[in-house]
């Protein structure tokens, strides 16, 4: 028994009121032998029957003390096994543990640290008998902790000790401990609560453990001794505010860290600047929270505080500030102190600056910034008022106009524009010669007569002179509807309209009309009350929309009297630009909630698009077609949906790909022409690298194949951009692109194409097997007639569109498979087995032998029998003709592309100049060295050779006509649809003389004689149009569209017919042309076979038409 038992609760034994307490269901005697072989026994009777502790009076406490003492002096001698362990005597440490109890508190007080590290060395390897206890008493005596390290520590961890935070604290080297964090063994929160530091090692701390560092301690700064602090953002997401502070102190970057500081520290660190900023690292002031920012431009004390010359101002959270906060008086002591940070804030968004901002600024304020706010002023319409409201909180003689000459005000076209009438008065006037040139300063209406003259007649000797009495004059636009009327106003500079805003509309609204409206200022139905807006809402930009009736109660809006079909009636930017209000306020809405909720979400997918907002509005529309409520949505949302499509970002397109084409929900949205042709157009790229002028050599019957091939890889980024042009040098204009894609394409066709199988010819594959570097040219091609509206000649397999969607090499492996089955099983069976079926030869007698072999056979089935015998047949065949061999060993192996052909199974030794014995002997000499045996493993080589290169050239295609499409951010499952798609838009349907014709403006009252009688112009050229080939057609459409188009909506062709002066001078062609070049370009189809055949139908179909 050990005396430190009797003071632990729990023990066999513990005092109470001086009375021996024992529980126990029987009698216990116990004895002890003295040093001396003396017997002292100890006897208590206690109860046994009941179970219950029993209080029995014992002796005195002192004197049972001193016996026990006594008594167990003599039973273990701890002093000198403590001795022997601090002699790194390791079996001392076995007879300690089954003596714990006598000599725990021995080692505990005399232990060195010698005998420690035993001790602990046998703890982490060996199991101790009394090991929990040792742990736990190790632990629970704080001083003990001043005599060990920190691997100690984590020993004590491991084994299961309840450390206490001082315990933590006091142990010497606690700076370099560390904790692994894949550890199951957690450490207790609150471990660090008595430690302030240094600390190395900050990696293993948690957020938890890390918020209560030194939290116990009465220390007003906390944490300026650690290391790596900012490489752990997690913590800085808990830190403290006495933590945070002491670690500016200590000079850490902590801003620096990139990582989000605990924002209730930092709303806590704001109370402090004024005792810390002096503390912050310059060059982290940038990265100061916008809070922070927020503090310190609110009092001008603490903007002296900040060092001047502090960089990155415009990087700073300083532009996230609130300027509605900081207020005009704040913004004006700003501009006296750091003028500069004033011109960065102007960088903010106009709608974040309060009107009056400028409100408290005079003379030398708005000097420090008054050029950044000319260059700004573009803009200020947005929010004129900031203008009109400068210096307003000052007196006369403080504001900024008072004393400026009339000369200054002319250099500030913003102050003209939308200053105030207290800054018109306090403006120096001008002299009277000069008044007609400032007309805003002016109440003369001589000379507000002599600019409405200038408006009505449109006629301006500098427009910059009328537009201010436009927007700040509102009794000048009274005065001027006077006079003016709606067609005066539609003849109307558009400088002129655009400057008409808010006070101006408003006297001019009877004037207004529909053509009108669109044309006038963002802000020109500001103040429109419903009594006063008697236009559409579909009739006025989107814009202007979106300020109809804002300086008007609500009540009063334009929206009160707008009807639901009105509403209908707009575009998505309009309805993105609606508010809840404005929408509320439209008589109707109620029964289209829905529909215009889908509206305005589609919508808002051009200007704040969220991921999944292009699927969640296709499967609204899928919901809507089976509804039809107002006859509308089962059909309009997919028009919707197409004219969204082509305004999405190519970034929100290129994510949204693969929620769209993998969804088969939308499948039947998919598949519907409207939204299949915006998906084609969306699918195209808009922007290119800088155009450029190409010229190339042309002899006149073909263009230079490798000069072309050159240009494409040297020049392919310019070269994709659709107003980029080619040209041969005999000519002029952008035609000749079209002819040269035509030629290359029709090169590519007969040297890399060829059908997937001779049963449809009409599906067609790069041919085998195709060199992996001509993707590259092969894609670019497809791609450039792709945006040229050019149909290649050749149909190229849909599937192998798939591949260009990120296919997996699997997805590759697969399609080369099956695209090449044929070529690679006659590549097998033909050139490399030479087995030819009815062809007669005569075995050897050793394979004679094998044959017979065979059939005796019982083990074998006869399936089996008859793939041995061919094997034998085929081996006999193959060395018997293995002279007459012509595949291409792997290292002379050749591919087809746009300037080569493959040699896989033509191969010919060059002869060079053997003569023929010498050749025939390389001939045997190369196929030697192939073995009917290797030719299995010949043939795995081969195969997955132009597997490689297949690879290859899908990977360069892809690349390559990646540079005209966008292509989706991840892979995609239904790569089907796309390439569905993308096939259609290559291979897309000939042009029609129908089509072309609908497009065409044809000379009207022309008759032309023929030898049916006299024509109509207009017949006559249907009938030319209609003889023409599709090859011709297009043709047709790239001279008047020019190569970089084909769309017939950009321009309308006009056709003029030539009329000789002499009517019976004979037709001269070249007359003919010179004449009509001076007017236009002009297309001649000349002599030969062509040109009879072109006659004679075009004869043909004339007299059909005139039913002669």
């Amino acid at each position: 028994m050990s005396l430190s038992s009797l003071y632990k609760p729990g023990s066999r034994f513990h005092l109470n009121n001086e009375t021996l307490v024992y529980t126990a269901r029987w009698a216990l005697v116990a004895s002890f032998i003295t040093p001396r072989g003396e017997y002292c026994p100890i006897t208590a009777t206690l109860g046994v029957s009941t179970g219950v502790s029993t209080m029995l009076t014992a002796l005195p406490l002192y004197l049972l003390l001193q016996t026990l003492q006594y008594c167990s002096a003599g039973s273990v001698d701890c002093g000198k096994l403590v001795e022997r362990l601090n002699r790194s005597d390791g079996k001392a440490v076995k007879e300690i543990d089954e003596n714990w109890n006598d000599c725990g508190l021995a080692f505990l007080e005399k232990a060195s640290p010698v005998g420690i590290e035993v001790l602990f060395k046998t703890l982490e390897t060996d199991p101790l008998a009394s090991k929990d206890q040792v742990v736990q008493d190790m632990a629970d005596m704080g001083e003990f902790a001043r005599k060990i390290n920190t691997k100690q520590l984590r020993i004590l961890f491991n084994s299961g000790a309840a450390i206490s935070s001082r315990f933590f604290a006091n142990v010497p080297d606690i700076k370099s401990f560390h904790w692994p964090p894949s550890s199951k063994l957690k450490l207790p929160e609150n471990i660090l609560e008595y430690y302030d530091g240094p600390m190395n090692n900050t990696f293993w701390m948690t957020p938890e453990q890390f918020k209560l560092f030194g939290g116990k301690l009465d220390k007003e700064f906390l944490c300026r001794s650690l290391d790596y602090i900012p490489n752990r953002g997690s913590l800085f997401g808990s830190i403290s505010l006495k933590c945070f502070r002491g670690l500016l102190r200590s000079k850490a970057l902590v801003f620096s860290s990139g990582y989000a500081i605990c924002p209730e520290t930092v709303e806590e660190w704001t109370n402090h600047l004024e005792e810390d900023l002096e503390h912050v690292d310059p060059g982290e002031y940038w990265l100061l929270p916008v809070s922070v920012w927020q503090k310190i431009l609110e009092l001008p004390t603490l903007v002296d505080r900040v060092p001047r010359n502090y960089y990155k101002l415009e990087d700073s959270n300083m532009l996230r500030v609130s300027l509605f906060e900081i207020g005009h008086v704040s913004f004006a002591a700003i501009a006296r102190q750091r003028p500069y940070w004033v011109e960065t804030l102007l960088d903010l968004p106009l709608s974040k600056l309060p009107e009056d901002i400028f409100a408290s600024c005079g003379k030398d304020e708005m000097g420090s910034f008054e050029t950044k706010l000319g260059i700004r002023a573009r803009n200020i319409w947005r929010n004129p008022e900031i203008i009109g409201n400068i210096s307003s909180a000052l007196d006369d003689d403080q504001h900024y106009c008072n004393g400026m000459d009339s000369l200054a005000y002319h250099a500030r076209p913003w102050l003209r524009r939308y200053g105030s009438a207290k800054c018109r008065s306090l403006i120096t006037r001008p002299r009277e010669d000069d008044r007609i040139e400032f007309p805003e300063l002016s109440n003369v209406m001589v000379i507000w007569d002599l600019h409405i003259e200038r408006i009505k007649n449109n006629e301006f000797q500098d427009v910059n002179n009328t537009i201010p009495l436009l927007t700040t004059r509102k009794e000048f636009c009274k005065r001027m509807a006077k006079t003016v009327t709606s067609e005066d106003l539609k003849r109307l500079d558009d400088r002129v309209l655009q400057a008409i805003g808010g006070k101006c509309a408003l006297a001019l609204k009877p004037l207004i009309t529909k053509d009108v409206a669109v044309k006038l200022g963002p802000l020109a139905f500001w103040s429109f009350k419903a009594k006063h807006f008697n236009l559409n809402l579909a009739d006025i930009t989107p814009l202007q929309v979106s300020h109809l009736s804002k300086g008007v109660p609500t009540k009063s809006s334009a929206f009160t009297k707008i009807e639901i079909t009105d509403l209908l009636n707009c575009d998505e930017e309009t309805f993105g630009i609606l508010t809840d209000s404005q929408i509320d306020a439209i008589h109707g809405t109620q029964d289209y909630i829905d529909w215009i909720e889908f509206r305005r979400q589609v919508a808002r997918l051009i200007r704040k698009p969220l991921p999944g907002g292009l699927k969640e509005a296709f499967l609204k529309c899928l919901d809507f077609r089976d509804k039809g409520t107002h006859g509308l949505e089962g059909d309009e949302c997919l028009y919707v949906l197409a004219r969204i499509i082509p305004k999405l970002s190519d970034r929100y397109w290129a994510s949204s790909m693969g929620d769209l084409f993998d969804d088969a929900n939308l499948q039947p949205l998919r598949t519907e022409s409207p939204i299949r042709n915006a998906l084609l157009k969306k699918a195209s790229r808009l922007s290119f690298d800088m155009k450029r002028n190409f010229v190339v050599n042309h002899d006149g019957q073909k263009y230079d194949l490798e000069q072309s091939l050159t240009m494409i890889r040297d020049s392919y980024m310019s070269l994709g951009n659709p107003e980029s042009t080619l040209r041969h040098r005999a000519t002029l204009g952008d035609g000749p692109l079209r002819a040269w894609l035509g030629e290359l394409l029709s090169a590519m066709k007969d040297t890399m194409i060829s059908n997937m199988s001779n049963a449809d010819a009409s599906i067609q594959k790069f041919r085998f097997p195709i060199k992996g570097s001509d993707g590259l040219d092969a894609g670019f091609l497809v791609g450039k007639a792709m945006q040229q509206g050019l149909k290649l000649p050749f149909a190229l397999d849909p599937k192998f569109y798939e591949l260009v969607l990120h296919a997996s090499e699997n997805e590759i492996e697969d399609y080369f498979k099956g695209a090449y089955f044929y070529e690679l099983k006659t590549f097998h069976d033909i050139n490399l087995y030479q087995r030819v079926m009815g062809d007669s030869f005569e075995l050897t007698s050793e394979q004679e032998t094998q044959v017979k072999q065979v059939l005796e056979d019982q083990t074998k089935t006869p399936e089996e029998k008859t793939e041995a015998i061919e094997k034998v047949r085929n081996k006999a065949w193959f060395d018997r003709n293995r002279d007459d061999c012509c595949w291409a060993p792997l290292n002379s192996l050749t591919f087809n592309g746009f300037a080569s052909t493959s040699n896989y199974k033509t191969y010919d030794i060059p002869r060079d100049k053997l003569s023929i014995d010498d050749w025939i002997a390389k001939n045997s000499s190369v196929y030697s060295e192939f073995e009917y045996e290797n030719m299995s493993k010949f043939f795995k080589q081969f195969r997955d050779k132009c597997l490689q290169e297949f690879r290859t050239f899908v990977k360069c295609f892809r690349s390559r006509l990646g540079r005209f499409l966008i292509m989706p951010e991840s892979p995609i499952r239904n790569k089907q649809l796309f390439s569905d798609l993308l096939a259609l838009t290559i291979n897309s349907s000939p042009m029609t003389a129908e089509e072309l014709l609908s497009k065409i403006n044809v000379e009207a009252g022309v008759d032309i004689d023929s030898w049916y009688g006299t024509v109509k112009s207009e017949v006559v050229f249907k009938t030319f149009v209609e003889c023409l080939t599709p090859k011709q057609l297009s043709k047709l459409v790239a001279v008047w569209t020019g190569a970089a188009s084909t769309d017939l909506d950009l321009k309308t062709p006009m056709v003029s017919f030539h009329d000789p002066e002499d009517a019976h001078e004979k037709y001269n062609s070249r007359k003919v042309m010179k004449r009509s070049t001076e007017i236009s370009n002009t297309v001649v189809i000349h002599e030969g076979d062509e040109y009879r055949s072109f006659l004679k139908e075009f004869s043909a179909k004339l007299r059909d038409a005139m039913n002669s």
